[in-house]
């Protein structure tokens, strides 16, 4: 579920005001927010447990400032992410709450974090990162209950509309066309131009940055948002790093697995796996190559079996489904009668 969801957000609680939830002690692994420090849109006192609404003041635990939340953007099994904008100036915020169920749901919500601060001052390619991906700006962590956990990842917004939204409207907008054939051959042209800046500016992050670190697992036309504020070519951006996984991890042997632990922070399974044998198979199968399929239908074994589709799943998840994106813009921006 990307963080720019078009879907509706639960709406705010009656009143106006957060309402807050039992907070219970637990193990941290993000800082704890602060009691008192935030303010409700009434400006009364924003207990750290609070469920979020608009007008409500915040604290960013490790950015040293504060936030303004201003509308929903999206919701999901996770939670809700919400617009905030920095209260001392800076760029606009995406404000991504994770309810944590459980113990290993708390280390993926640490390690979305820890991937998205690391994406501070990386340049893939020749684009700077922080136009293609979000940075993290701050963070905090609140035990609510004995076993949930609420984790909050303020990072950058990056400007646009998730794709699928954006190629949804335009195909509404379209009708059989009955243009000159000079004009159908331009909005060809502009299809093909959209396909091939959507892999102009994603592949060398995916190339030269993230596969370095780490494998996105869920790349499809809602985690991409597009955005046109600068002309008439489109700008990209790659959002919603929910199910990534450590590449050294992911890659890892099964038997390495079973006699340590993962020497860098990774997405772990509810069984404690860290490697693509046992971890689930994530994202919008729409997106899935063959290799995902068999692991989902047929599990890890059957893999083993056939290197070209082992190598497939374990180090071209991302590029595949960025094709198959591409591929997607390109059919669904052509003339309607093609």
């Amino acid at each position: 579920m990307s963080v720019y969801s078009g879907s509706q957000a639960s709406p705010p609680i009656p009143g106006g005001d957060c309402a807050p939830r039992p907070l219970a002690p637990g193990a941290s692994y993000l800082p704890y927010a602060p009691a008192g420090v935030g303010t409700s849109p009434s400006g009364a006192p924003l207990p750290p447990n609070a469920e979020l609404c608009e007008g409500a003041v915040l604290p960013i635990i490790t950015g040293g400032g504060t936030c303004r939340i201003k509308k929903p953007l999206g919701m999901g099994s996770f939670g809700a992410v919400w617009e905030a904008e920095q209260t001392g100036g800076g760029p606009a915020l995406a404000l991504k709450e994770i309810l944590c169920h459980s113990h290993v749901d708390l280390v993926n919500a640490q390690f979305e974090g820890s991937l998205l601060e690391s994406f501070k001052g990386k340049e893939p390619g020749k684009m700077d990162s922080a136009s293609i991906l979000p940075v993290l700006v701050g963070s905090d962590m609140s035990p609510l209950s004995d076993n949930l956990y609420r984790v909050r990842l303020a990072m950058t917004r990056l400007p646009g509309q998730p794709l699928d939204t954006f190629l949804r409207i335009r195909q509404e907008e379209q009708l059989p066309d009955q243009r000159s054939a000079a004009s159908r051959i331009e909005t060809m042209n502009e299809a093909f131009q959209f396909a091939w800046e959507l892999l102009q500016q994603l592949a060398p992050a995916f190339e030269e940055h993230l596969a370095a670190l780490a494998y996105h697992r869920d790349v499809n036309a809602h985690n991409i948002l597009i955005d046109f504020a600068n002309g008439p070519n489109p700008k990209y951006g790659l959002v919603d790093f929910g199910l990534a996984v450590d590449v050294q991890s992911w890659q890892g042997e099964l038997e390495v697995q079973e006699r340590a632990q993962p020497s860098r922070q990774t997405r772990v399974g509810q069984d404690g796996a860290t490697t693509w044998h046992h971890l689930d198979v994530g994202g919008d199968c729409r997106y899935w190559p063959v290799s995902a399929w068999v692991q989902f239908l047929l599990g890890w074994t059957e893999l083993e079996c056939n290197p070209m589709l082992r190598s497939e799943y374990r180090t071209r998840l991302d590029m595949h489904s960025l094709g198959l994106t591409a591929l997607q813009v390109l059919v669904e921006t052509m003339p309607p009668d093609l």
